[in-house]
């Protein structure tokens, strides 16, 4: 059994070559010195702790409420509570 020279090696993704230039010239407008880095990271911080505090408030915001009717309605207090 004789082996091929042929290389089998899979190609390149599916992009064509205007996704190569795409590609090549996104990657070189994004700066790369530390100040935009970072600015970057704290925006990308920014909206996730957003969106996470959003999401809490809308879980807060769908439970049963715990006092209805509060000014009308008081507890059972202690003897010991002073009034």
């Amino acid at each position: 059994m004789r082996l091929s020279a042929h290389s089998y090696a899979t190609k390149r993704s599916f992009s064509n070559d205007k996704d190569d230039e795409e590609r090549e010239k996104l990657a070189r407008e994004i700066s790369k010195d530390w100040s935009s880095v970072f600015e970057r990271s704290i925006n990308t911080l920014f909206l996730t702790e957003l969106v996470r505090g959003l999401m809490l408030t809308l879980k807060y915001f769908f439970e049963q409420k715990v006092t209805i009717n509060y000014p009308f309605e008081k507890g059972p207090f202690e003897p010991s509570f002073p009034r």
